[in-house]
This record gives structure tokens, sequence and C-alpha cells, in this order.
């Protein structure tokens, strides 16, 4: 089992221009102009700690955090320190989070029957270090209620893959829906949900016109890629002057795919994800609040 690279998805408004007119020209040929959640797993960013658990080769259960590598017994309180030489609460966390998962037998016991090794990616919500905000608990920046603080570790199911980094396309909803059938209700301390955002709350919009108007504004431009490309002085002011067109419609249709989503409470962003690309959009009020707590866990 290898530990994850950091590769976090692309904000829709800082996408290269090419890489967005790449996207937009996609769903024009193969989506007709229209993203749904037929073509694209849409899902609810989650506002939580980077946590990654599963079964190692030799059929033991480790974790993975964004502060260290695979871990294999509950340590990490013993081994980070911050710069005073204090231990973080989080490490803390950590480390009873692993000792819970370790001591559901159950749940390793399921864990182990999959055929390859396995890493579950998730956001996790522990609910002692949350604090109470607006009759909710903020474990981060977005406060939350019952449907993600259930219980004392609660975790959002975001993907598996398998010991070399490869995704886990066909058995992930399978085997998410298999943990939150058999476990939910008989393991006292977890819960495990999915923040796959349905037909109801994203209705299908249509972004044809939008995508005709931005094909034609690049048309129009001589040589549109050749310049983006370039690093001559010459094309400096054409290349920035394109580059601000591209980001004001970037920034559009970001509003267009927040405003789309019907959501009552408050959330981090929005991700889109198909075979061929992935990106997310990310609410104001989450960059407001990011920008507030900053300090939180310093």
């Amino acid at each position: 089992m290898v530990t994850s690279k950091r590769i976090p998805i692309k904000h829709l408004c800082t996408l290269k221009p090419i890489d967005f007119i790449k996207i937009l020209k996609y769903i024009k040929l193969y989506d007709r102009g229209v993203i749904s959640t037929r073509n694209h797993e849409i899902t609810q960013k989650m506002d939580g700690f980077n946590f990654k658990f599963g079964i190692g080769e030799n059929k033991k259960l480790f974790i993975e955090t964004a502060h260290s590598g695979l871990v294999w017994k509950p340590l990490l309180s013993k081994t980070f320190y911050d710069k005073f030489g204090r231990v973080s609460p989080i490490m803390h966390a950590f480390d009873d989070v692993f000792i819970e998962l370790l001591k559901n037998e159950k749940l390793i016991e399921y864990l182990t029957l999959f055929p390859r090794s396995i890493k579950i990616f998730t956001e996790l919500f522990y609910k002692p270090l949350a604090k109470e905000e607006d009759s909710k608990l903020r474990l981060v920046n977005i406060p939350y209620g019952s449907e993600v603080f259930k219980k004392k570790i609660n975790f959002a199911l975001i993907t598996m893959c398998d010991k070399d980094g490869n995704e886990e396309q066909y058995f992930k909803d399978m085997f998410f829906y298999n943990l939150m059938d058999l476990f939910n209700n008989s393991l006292e301390n977890i819960y495990f949900f999915q923040t796959k955002i349905n037909e109801e709350s994203f209705k299908d919009i249509d972004i044809s016109t939008e995508i005709e108007y931005i094909l034609k504004y690049i048309n129009r431009i001589e040589n549109f890629e050749k310049i983006l490309s370039s690093r001559k002085h010459c094309d400096i002011n054409a290349k920035n002057e394109i580059k601000n067109d591209i980001l004001f419609f970037q920034n559009e249709l970001t509003k267009l795919l927040l405003l789309n989503y019907t959501n009552e409470s408050e959330y981090e962003g929005i991700v889109f994800k198909t075979r061929n690309y992935s990106f997310k959009v990310v609410s104001n009020n989450f960059l407001t609040k990011k920008e507030k707590y900053k300090d939180d866990f310093k």
C-alpha cells in the first residue's frame, strides 16, 4: 500500500483557460451542454479532517492523515509535536479514531473480505473537537447539524482506491452502501455517510448558451492557444487580456452552478466529476469563514 499523494481538486475559477475550454467542449459534445447528476458525479465538498483508513496486504488495519504516511499503530500523539513541543489535539483525535476502528472486529472482518488491499478516503468529523455555533457543531469552518454529527466519530465517504492508488470506481458505491447498511446501526461510536447530491437538490442545468458564447469569443482570437502558451514579451498584453476575459466566464459559471444547488444549510462547495475531468466550486460563505477561523488549529 502506497502513501497517497495529495492531488487537490481544482477550483473552476482557477483552471487554466485551456483546461476550462476543454471541459466546456466536452460538455457540449458529449452532454449536449447540460450538467446533471446523470452525466456527472456531483457531491457536496465537506469541511472536516482529511482521513483515510483501510486494509493492507498484510490484512491489517492502517490509517493515513494529512500529517502522516501510513500508520499501523495508534501512536500519532506520541510522534507529532508543534513548534512549542506540544501534541496537537488533532493527533489525539486520530489515535482515538484508530483505536475505535481497531475495537470493531466485525468491521475489520468486512474490510478484509475485499479481494484486494483497499484504502478508503473520508472527511472525518470528530465530535469531541467540534465547537458549538448557532445550535450546530463546527469542526473546521462550516457548522453542521445532526445529519453529520450523529455519533462521536463520523465519516463522510469520498472514494476508495487499491494498493497502487487506482480508484475502485466499480466497487465504490456498493462497498459504501454496505458499510452504511451493515454498521451504522450496530456501531456505537462510528457513523458512515455519503455526500452525493441528488437530482432534487441539483436539477439539470443547460449551459449550452454560455458555452456557445465563450467558444465564439475564443474563435474570434487568432492563435488563441499559441498566445496563451507564449512566453514572448510581445504577447504579454494579449495573453493577460484573454486570461482576464476567461476568468470572468469562469466566475459567472461558478455563480450559476452554486445558484442551481438547493441547500438551505451552509456548505463548503460542490464537486463535479467525470472520468475525464473534475473541478469544484466553493461557496462565498465558506471563503468568508475560512478567513475568520484560519488560526483555530494552529
